[in-house]
């Protein structure tokens, strides 16, 4: 052996001497007879010659195995003994060693033609394996390279690694004060220790920018992360423990729908390797920072998560999970994922009992988005299960004092439901409320059994008291269905329901809306109404009582109703209703009488009708017919500019009120464009108009429109200056 490190080692101070032009001290070192102390040489030190047909006839893995294993014991002989010279002034044997493995290892002569690096071959472990592992030294440490580093289903090429400090011996490697190379800028303070025999890696990361993880994992670098971590990871045969913590941790997509800012995160885990299975168990604390992640916005507040399951070749399994989430609750869950098809197997979460005000907050009310406002407040408990198939059952408990929806516009008190769904049984959920209110409209109490079999739901009848009367609901059906016509099999919903108002007093409810008074009773009847294919559809007519007469809406079709620009066709009628009662209650003026109305082919989209022919004109039949002057003037200034009242001034002295024959106007709608006329037409060239109320008994009184077309909006600012008694006809 002393042979072979003796050639070595003269061979690199051969080359050392001759590239520093010291020839002399190549013939000093050579002659040194520092050798015989441990080896004689009859016939003298080997020739060039000799030096080559012995490194033919050695095996290459074993000179490699010596040469790591005497290199090791050079490094540690540095520690402890100094180089020095015979008295002779010729280096001694060690010395002359030790300077090759110097030079070797370090480079410490400063030489162009000198280029030396250490293969040190491949690390396999349970965990990871590394190869092509090449040792070189550079000024201020060693760099480390590794040509494949592959673990946990990745793998990363050509890592630059530089050591401050470094040692390796007997296959063990360690590495401290070190700088990982990652991307064209980027570096990771690293340190390391691996301990061949017992397969036990020592890796922490201190202080690492979060940026520099976008180049070891590309997939990142679209979330551009920001802020610093630092990491500690312990391999231990088949074993592995970790910690990760961020400070100011921050990142965002390009959209900026999901972000995070000033996250301050603590996890920590296990992974133990056991036969194909891997199992692993891992918590997570999350201390402070937000995230928006469209819709919901949160912010750190210690909330905590801790999971435990296992991952093999075919599934991925969290068998148990508990979160907890400060001021709001805990919830617990276990988790099946198939890995090879990509889909849910199982999964089930069960909450104690949440305070329903804050957790609605953060997760329900970004969901609907500003509006409607939602306030609900009180607890509720809940279960859910879903197997490979879709959601097995679902438990609902909940307790709430109130919910307010809108700024009060509907409220209920003392909610409470209990709802035991399943999907492969029948069962009965029961829903009760103390009462509450629509708008000022006082709501009475109820009780709602609801049946449910898988995904139909229904019930009998309801019934919701209202003032002095009573709002009835009955043969309520709903199911959801699978429609196979629409994209991916996509589920809809189809229900029906039927119902009535019992008659409730109108000076009652005028006077709690706050309306003038009106007369009469308030009742209707509700026809079956389906929804199906995102249309609410009402077969047959509703009809609704009031002011003596009724009002009746038939081919009523809501589309989209839930949508934005929810889309309105229908056609009303109404009949022989007392315009006492209608002027009475609007301060239009008194009208005697009674009237029809018609409403076809009625189109709005939101709010606004875009089409209709409408007609309004007095009932047939003998009764009593007159009209005021204050009614005069408001219809007078429907006909718009240049309307006005055919009568004489000095009647208008006298009489109050007139009688009439006919009142009639009607509207065609087209464009935002409602084209008018009345109830007959009048000749006269430039001075063609149509009658809006024709004259009747003494004195004559007849109101004439000119304006054939009037904006809708205009139309409508009219009636509201009517309303408020602003309006100003011409009498002539």
């Amino acid at each position: 052996m002393w042979l072979c490190i003796h050639l070595v080692c003269s061979t690199a101070i051969r080359a050392t001497l001759y590239f520093s032009k010291r020839e002399h001290g190549y013939e000093k070192a050579e002659k040194s007879g520092g050798l015989t102390r441990f080896l004689r040489l009859e016939n003298g030190i080997p020739s060039h010659d000799t030096a080559n047909r012995i490194f033919r006839i050695l095996d290459p893995k074993q000179i490699e195995q010596v040469f790591r294993s005497w290199i090791s014991g050079v490094v540690g002989t540095l520690r402890r003994k100094r180089m020095g010279w015979d008295d002779d002034g010729h280096m001694n044997l060690l010395a002359a060693d030790l300077l090759a493995a110097v030079l070797l290892l370090f480079s410490s002569v400063a030489t162009a033609a000198l280029q030396l690096s250490l293969e040190l071959g491949s690390i396999h472990h349970p965990a990871f394996e590394a190869e092509r592992i090449r040792m070189q030294p550079e000024a201020g440490g060693v760099l480390l390279s590794i040509g494949v580093l592959r673990g946990g289903g990745r793998q990363i090429r050509d890592l630059r690694l530089k050591c401050r400090d470094f040692d390796w011996a007997s296959g063990n490697i360690r590495c401290a004060g070190g700088a990982l190379k990652v991307g064209a800028d980027n570096t990771v303070p690293i340190d390391f220790n691996y301990v061949a025999a017992s397969k036990t890696l020592d890796l922490t990361l201190r202080d690492a920018s979060a940026a520099s993880l976008a180049g070891l994992l590309p997939e990142l670098a679209a979330w551009r992360p920001q802020g610093k971590f630092s990491a500690t990871l312990h391999l231990a045969g088949s074993k592995a423990n970790f910690k990760l913590d961020t400070s100011m941790l921050a990142f965002a997509n390009v959209a900026g729908t999901q972000a995070g800012e000033g996250m301050m995160l603590h996890v920590a885990g296990t992974v133990r390797d056991v036969a194909d299975t891997r199992q692993w168990q891992a918590s997570i604390a999350w201390q402070g920072g937000e995230v928006y992640w469209q819709p919901w916005y949160l912010k750190g507040a210690g909330q905590t998560i801790t999971a435990s399951g296992i991952v093999d070749a075919t599934q991925v399994r969290v068998d148990a999970a508990h979160a907890v989430l400060p001021g709001i609750g805990v919830l617990d869950g276990q988790l099946g994922w198939n890995r090879p098809r990509g889909v849910l197997t199982a999964l089930s979460l069960a909450s104690d009992a949440w305070q329903v005000a804050p957790a609605w907050a953060q997760f329900g009310q970004p969901l609907l988005g500003e509006t409607p406002r939602v306030k609900l407040d009180g607890t509720a408990r809940f279960a859910l299960a879903i197997d490979a198939s879709a959601t097995r059952s679902f438990d609902l408990d909940l307790d709430l004092h109130g919910i307010d929806v809108s700024e009060g516009r509907f409220v209920l008190a003392d909610l409470r439901a209990n709802v035991p769904w399943r999907r492969d049984a029948a069962t009965t959920a029961q829903i009760s409320s103390g009462g509450g209110k629509l708008g000022e409209l006082p709501l009475g109490a109820f009780s709602l059994p609801l049946a449910m079999e898988g995904w139909r739901f229904g019930f009998d009848k309801v019934e919701l008291p209202v003032l002095d009367g009573r709002l009835l609901f009955e043969n309520f059906t709903a199911q959801r269905e699978v429609n196979d016509g629409a994209k991916g099999g996509e589920a809809a919903w189809r229900w029906q329901l039927a119902g009535a108002l019992h008659p409730l007093s109108m000076p009652l409810l005028s006077k709690t809306l706050g309306l003038p008074r009106m007369e009469g009773l308030l009742s209707a009847t509700i026809p079956r109404i389906e929804y199906a294919d995102s249309t609410l559809t009402l077969n047959g007519s509703l009809i609704v009582s009031a002011f003596d007469g009724y009002l009746s809406v038939a081919g009523l079709k809501v589309i989209d109703p839930v949508g934005h620009a929810p889309r309105v066709v229908a056609d009303i009628d109404a009949r022989h209703l007392d315009l006492a009662m209608l002027t009475q209650t609007f301060s239009f003026g008194s009208i005697t009488g009674y009237i029809d109305a018609d409403v076809r082919g009625l189109e709005m989209v939101g709010r606004q009708p875009q089409s209709f022919v409408a007609r309004i004109e007095t009932s047939p039949g003998e009764f009593g017919k007159r009209i005021s002057q204050r009614a005069v003037q408001n219809i007078s200034s429907l006909g718009g500019a240049g309307a006005g009242a055919a009568i004489q001034r000095s009647f208008l002295r006298i009489f109050d009120t007139f009688g009439y024959e006919k009142i009639g106007l009607t509207c065609r709608l087209v464009g935002g464009i409602c084209e008018m006329g009345g109830v007959e037409e009048i000749e006269g060239g430039d001075r063609a108009g149509y009658l809006m109320v024709k004259g009747g008994g003494l004195p004559a009184l007849s109101v004439i429109g000119y304006n054939r077309r009037v904006s809708w909006e205009e139309l409508v600012s009219r009636l509201e200056a009517i309303a408020a008694g602003n309006s100003r006809p011409v009498i002539e």
